[in-house]
């Protein structure tokens, strides 16, 4: 798998390895503007729709886990120490917002982030996730 340079402005595929595959391709990939890359993650912003994929992706995880089906150990090693456990908290939509949250009370002694909206509208990802950038064709499904 490569992993393209992106810039800051520019476009580019977003993914973690939480969301590997086993065939070793990233089971799905979000678009969004890289802002600002780190050594493990990046802040990149994203469109309403691509927010609410993430949403329902996070929450997928988190009943895997529930369930049984998801090695949490095997997760957390996969994707660093910066991966927080997907039942410990959540990203979640409180109206038009976009909340990272722990439990189900959505008062502010549980919300962790209020992930802001720029002035174009965009939500800023900003989590404590290791998300890298990644080549379009390294991922089965691409969030646009």
């Amino acid at each position: 798998m490569t992993r393209p340079v992106t810039l800051p402005g520019e476009e580019a595929v977003f993914t973690g390895a939480w969301l590997a595959g086993p065939d070793r391709r990233f089971r799905i990939g979000f678009t969004g503007r890289l802002v600002e890359p780190y050594l493990l993650g990046a802040v990149f912003d994203v469109q309403q729709a691509v927010a609410s994929a993430m949403c329902a992706e996070q929450e997928h995880l988190r009943n895997l886990r529930r369930q049984g089906l998801l090695d949490h150990q095997a997760l957390m090693a996969a994707a660093g120490h910066s991966w927080s456990d997907p039942q410990a908290a959540r990203l979640v939509w409180h109206g038009r917002n976009l909340l990272y949250a722990t439990g189900c009370d959505l008062t502010d002694s549980h919300v962790l982030q209020h992930l802001e909206t720029t002035s174009g509208g965009l939500y800023r990802i900003d989590l404590p996730w290791a998300w890298i950038t990644a080549d379009p064709a390294d991922c089965a499904q691409i969030i646009a």
